[in-house]
């Protein structure tokens, strides 16, 4: 189901704090050469949890870049979409494997991928270094 040897490539975004006062991390989701004209479903399931179905469309713009909608013309190209991409949301520091699937709707595709958290980052922040 996936002959290309395609895969899920997390770039992070940034970190911000979280109401209760943790650090989280936002990563934006690219997946090179997938095709533009099919609709996905996001699957993702950390180490000793349950599946959990991202309840959107997810489509691919013609840089690999997962968006929330159809990309306009003019995002085609585009790296970046605020508001507008497909963005993951994990705890920092947790350093626990993230499973993700992108499968196509019509069952053609499946595509996988593993983040892992840099759970390095808050010390590194802490401690002045980049």
């Amino acid at each position: 189901m996936n002959s290309a040897g395609l895969r899920l490539r997390f770039e992070l975004i940034d970190e911000q704090a979280t109401p209760g006062g943790r650090l989280a991390e936002r990563y934006r989701v690219f997946v090179e050469g997938a095709p533009e004209n099919k609709v996905f479903a996001f699957e993702s399931w950390p180490v000793d949890k349950p599946l959990s179905v991202d309840p959107r469309n997810i489509y691919v713009n013609a840089q690999g870049l997962l968006m929330t909608h159809r990309p306009k013309p003019e995002q085609e190209m585009s790296l970046k979409a605020p508001d507008e991409e497909f963005v993951l949301l994990l705890m920092a520091g947790s350093a626990e494997p993230l499973r993700s699937l992108l499968s196509s709707m019509d069952g053609q595709l499946k595509i996988f991928g593993t983040l892992v958290p840099r759970p390095w980052s808050r010390r590194i922040k802490d401690a002045g270094l980049k």
